[in-house]
């Protein structure tokens, strides 16, 4: 995708599970235990009856999967190839009978695709063959990808009181596809224990083998029936090295012996995307001091991309310091800390999460490969995707891989008039990107009918402003501008008209007739229309060895890959010599000293001429 001339870069728009709103006979369906040939599927109805999953392979519900799909109403875990006998056989009904008297209904789905989308619907049969489905819509989950090498296969045991069994406990880990589902009683050494095997937990990004930062941390929900859902919070070690199998026993307890009334944030500043950084989080009692006694951990989550952090670690003496957190796009956002086993919460200050092309390299390039000038890293084509690397930056796309940019053209009926709209996420906070929008009657000649700013709302629509009626065809479309260019400077500089019209804003230009041109005018800091003139180089003679030496004083721009300053001087007019060329750096002031001295007799001229750099 190569640049227009003017610059502008043009362009022509981990599948979670997800949720559906629930009847007020039954609580939401969840999709958990996923493998790469399946999932569970939990739910809680005060409809008596068998449960039942309907299997679609798309959103729609059009294509009903049959052919190969398994499904076994109330699963319970059974090893491979292991034989019940007659009081095994009885002990599995029985428990199977109690998860059913509590209202607990589940699905094991089979037979399915790995790294596949499906969609489902759940619900209960009653006695009568009346089939009653939870909401109107279908949930969405992905099977798991190829199984890959996990490093720890360690199974927590939650002990509940007695009298649990058949009911269902549910773990769910920060980071993570989807949850884990186990029925308390089954295959766990007791009747009132659910038993877990953290290797089944899925990465919410990737798909494969989740991995923790550091120590397993994770939420179990208990749901002993009559829509009831207590939860706790819970950890497990973790040191990164290879166990075979290892085993956390925990004892559910809904709420914390220590008195919790809020989590306090000390205040956060302005950070920038991608890049951890520490927060700090006090517990406090209901009197405003420190709950010392605290030493439990919280989940994390935000308003944004959470890449990491999600699940810290445990306080001491009432305090979490220096805890880790990574958000990955740009914004206004605010942490919140939540204590599920207490219901304590807490919301840091607002703070901006911002970002930069030096810092989007950064996170994405390897220091050794930055080699190229910033025009070649611009236009780099990482994976040979078609989309540039600013394309890429500009839209917070993945460095590698293709994926739409998010742009959407649309129609729009006003006054009678129908007019092309198109709508783009754009980065919410970053200096050095503006989004040009331009309209066309036959892609060839553009006009530019509005600049765009990162900033908030995320998702911006721009409407042409000349109705489809008044053309056979018109098209629209994003480019992009990149800092230390030209084209940035005139699109801060000038307005629209302006902007479309090459006498006023072209880069040879002088608009208001001072004797300086755009381009002289943008290599040297100054405004557009009206130009601080003040920042014209300065002549001045430097005498050295009784001779003396003319000199240039000026600022260059400190970065941009297309203006060229040369510096040139002569005796013998029109005939002119580079004294020294170069382009925009630092330092940013430059004192250019003429290799000859001016002569006793005669003249001798020094001037600076500014260029546009070749592409």
């Amino acid at each position: 995708m190569a640049p227009t001339k003017s610059g502008f870069f043009p362009f022509a728009a981990f599948l979670l599970v997800g949720v559906c709103a629930p009847l007020a006979a039954a609580a939401e369906p969840v999709a958990g235990n996923v493998t790469r040939g399946g999932f569970t599927v939990f739910w809680e109805s005060e409809t008596e009856g068998s449960p039942e999953v309907r299997v679609y392979a798309d959103s729609a519900g059009a294509e009903p999967l049959t052919d190969g799909v398994r499904r076994e109403a109330f699963p319970q875990a059974e090893a491979p190839g292991a034989h019940l006998d007659v009081y095994q056989r009885a002990e599995r009904r029985e428990l199977r009978e109690a998860q059913a008297e509590r209202g607990l209904m589940a699905v094991r789905v089979g037979g399915l695709a790995a790294d596949t989308v499906y969609y489902f619907e759940a619900g209960v049969r009653d006695e009568s063959g009346v089939y009653q489905a939870i909401g109107d819509d279908l949930t969405e989950v992905r099977t798991a990808p190829a199984t890959p090498f996990v490093a720890d296969y360690r199974q927590v045991v939650v002990d509940f009181e007695d009298g649990a069994a058949g009911s269902v406990a549910v773990l769910r880990a920060p980071g993570t596809l989807a949850p884990l589902v186990a029925v308390v009683g089954d295959s766990a050494g007791g009747a009132a224990r659910a038993w877990f095997a953290l290797s089944g937990l899925l990465d919410e990004a990737s798909g494969g083998a989740y991995v923790p930062d550091e120590n397993w941390n994770f939420t179990v929900t208990h749901h002993p029936g009559g829509f009831e859902q207590p939860s706790m919070s819970g950890q497990a070690p973790y040191d990164g090295a290879f166990h075979i199998a290892g085993t956390t026993t925990l004892a559910f307890e809904m709420f914390v012996d220590v008195e919790i009334a809020e989590f306090v944030f000390d205040p956060i500043g302005d950070q920038m995307a991608g890049q951890p950084f520490a927060v700090t989080i006090v517990a406090r009692d209901s009197a405003g001091g420190v709950a010392a006694g605290f030493s439990g951990t919280v989940e994390l989550a935000t308003n944004g991309e959470l890449e990491s952090g999600g699940s810290t670690g445990a306080f001491e003496g009432g305090v979490l310091d220096g805890h880790l957190v990574t958000i990955g796009n740009t914004g206004d956002f605010a942490l919140n800390a939540s204590h599920p086993a207490s219901g304590t919460e807490g919301t840091s200050d607002p703070f901006a999460v911002m970002t930069d092309w030096e810092n989007w390299l950064a996170l994405n390039v390897d220091p050794e490969d930055l080699k190229d000038s910033l025009r070649e890293q611009r236009l780099a084509d990482p994976d040979g995707s078609g989309q540039p690397s600013l394309l890429r930056y500009a839209f917070d796309l993945p460095f590698d891989g293709y994926e739409p940019a998010p742009v959407e053209r649309d129609t729009v009926d006003e006054d009678g008039e129908r007019h092309l709209t198109v709508s783009f996420r754009r980065l919410q906070y970053a200096p050095d990107v503006r989004y040009v929008v331009m309209g066309s009657d036959d892609m060839n000649g553009w006009e530019i009918i509005d600049v765009v700013n990162p900033g908030s709302p995320e998702w911006v629509t721009v409407r042409d402003e000349r109705p489809v009626s008044e053309t056979d065809r018109r098209f629209m479309r994003v480019g992009l501008v990149g800092a230390h260019t030209y084209d940035f400077w005139r699109t801060g500089e000038f307005g629209l008209a302006a902007l479309n019209d090459p006498t006023i804003s072209g880069p040879e230009a002088d608009p208001g007739d001072h004797g300086v041109t755009n381009l002289e005018r943008y290599a040297l800091g100054m405004g557009g229309p009206d130009p601080d003139l003040a920042r014209l180089p300065e002549r001045r003679l430097i005498s050295e060895n009784g001779a003396d030496y003319q000199e240039l004083v000026f600022e260059r721009r400190a970065a941009g890959e297309d203006v060229l300053y040369r510096v040139e001087a002569t005796s013998d007019f029109p005939n002119w010599e580079t004294i020294e060329e170069f382009g925009p750096g630092s330092p940013v002031e430059m004192v250019v000293r003429d290799t000859q001295p001016v002569p006793e007799s005669g003249y001798r001229f020094i001037r600076l001429t500014i260029l546009e750099a070749e592409e």
